[in-house]
């Protein structure tokens, strides 16, 4: 089938429901162009019909790819008219063969409002390096109204992007979800892992990111890998479960882990009113881990399971306020003789607001508690589990510690410790 017929099935049917059947292998070459919007992205199969249903339940989709090379590439491309667009039960798996390039593909690039993915299992693999996202969702602006990708929902879907080059030349960045300034999204139930090969931080695997208002992610398992399971290596890609820049979301019930890279971050905040609560989020098999990173306004992180194998690791990492941090049990748990240094609560940023930090609790980091420069924060009512030489709370006063956790003092480990 090629990607006309694709899109003449789809777009000439007079039904609503449009079921797909059998094994569909599309072959997709530099011939087979088409230009949509400003931005020159190279769409193959174009949908505009609105309130239209993809039933994939009977079919499997396997597309190879070798085009991307001289613009942006997405599969699907969902105009603004699409709007309402449903779909449901796809079993997608797409290749891509072209040789390295600083182009982007995306399996779904989306413009329309309220479109949906259910129960959709979606995998894009490579051995060549280019940007890549499963679901580029594209409201265009950064507005507090509507806009018009707005009101996505992802529920009960796999979504998987997999770029395992051998050589590393160009910058390059893998995404699940990749949210653009569109509001009021909806992803849960779903299972969203990223995979990227590299060399350092111009290398990075990110599962979620959104800087988008409104938006609920919950109950979902989200995942970044950089296929370095021994964790020593300080050059090697970075991982990042979820990368949150917008403002008022819910994260909430999820298990987020970002592991076997150069650097792990499990959960980096950087937007403003965002409520973290009852996940797990989890910094593994890294030279340096960083399970939360807080560089937000307003948020709140409670009730949160926070914990790492990094052999330097900062399992929460304050670099603005105010902001609450509640409730949450964060652990190390790699052995204390594996470790380099650790710290639980850690915050040498000192202009910054004022921060709450209370009723956490903290088990088994090797060097301190609470880090924490400025003097104008609530902290109180923390405990260490179990006993051990590290102290619970230090400030400025401990120039020793300062040193010893500046992230420029971290080094790659050439014998792995057994």
């Amino acid at each position: 089938m090629t990607t006309t017929e694709f899109e003449q099935l789809i777009g000439n049917s007079d039904r609503r429901e449009v079921k797909l059947n059998g094994n569909l292998d599309i072959k997709i070459s530099r011939s087979n162009k088409l230009y949509v919007g400003r931005q020159f992205v190279q769409g193959y199969i174009k949908i505009e019909r609105a309130g239209i249903t993809i039933d994939g339940a009977n079919a499997t989709i396997n597309v190879e790819l070798d085009d991307c090379v001289t613009n942006d590439c997405s599969l699907f491309y969902l105009t603004p008219s699409a709007t309402g667009v449903r779909f449901v039960n796809l079993n997608l798996n797409i290749t891509v063969n072209n040789e390295h390039t600083a182009h982007k593909f995306f399996a779904f690039y989306n413009t329309a409002y309220g479109v949906s993915f259910e129960n959709c299992h979606v995998t894009i693999q490579t051995d060549r390096q280019i940007d890549l996202a499963v679901i580029y969702n594209n409201g265009n602006y950064d507005y507090h109204l509507d806009t018009r990708a707005d009101n996505l929902v992802v529920s009960n879907c796999q979504l998987k992007a997999e770029c395992n080059a051998e050589e590393y030349p160009l910058s390059c960045e893998v995404y699940g979800l990749y949210n653009y300034y569109a509001n009021s999204i909806s992803v849960h139930d779903s299972y969203i892992h990223t995979v990227m090969r590299g060399d350092g931080e111009k290398q990075r695997a990110v599962s979620v990111y959104t800087n988008g208002r409104f938006g609920r992610f919950v109950g979902n398992n989200i995942k970044s890998n950089c296929c370095h399971p021994d964790g020593v290596k300080k050059e090697q890609a970075h991982a990042y479960g979820f990368i949150d820049s917008g403002w008022h979301n819910i994260i909430s019930a999820n298990n987020i882990v970002a592991e076997w890279a150069g650097r792990c971050v499990g959960l980096e905040e950087l937007g403003l009113y965002a409520e973290i609560e009852t996940n797990k989020i989890h910094s593994t098999h890294t030279i340096y881990g960083t399970s939360v990173i807080l560089s937000g306004e307003a948020s709140l992180l409670r009730g949160n399971a926070i914990t790492s194998t990094g052999r330097n690791t900062r399992l929460v990492e304050i670099k603005s306020g105010p902001c609450i941090v509640s409730g949450n049990v964060l652990g190390e748990l790699r052995m204390a003789e594996e470790l380099v240094t650790s710290c639980g609560i850690y915050c040498v940023a000192e202009d910054i607001p004022q921060n709450i930090i209370t009723e956490n609790i903290i088990r088994y980091v090797q060097d301190c508690g609470i880090l924490y420069l400025p003097s104008n924060a609530v902290i109180e009512r923390n405990f260490m589990q179990p006993e051990t030489k590290a102290i619970l709370r230090a400030g400025k006063e401990r120039r020793d510690l300062i040193a010893l956790f500046d992230p420029s003092r971290i080094c790659s480990i050439e014998k792995e410790v057994r």
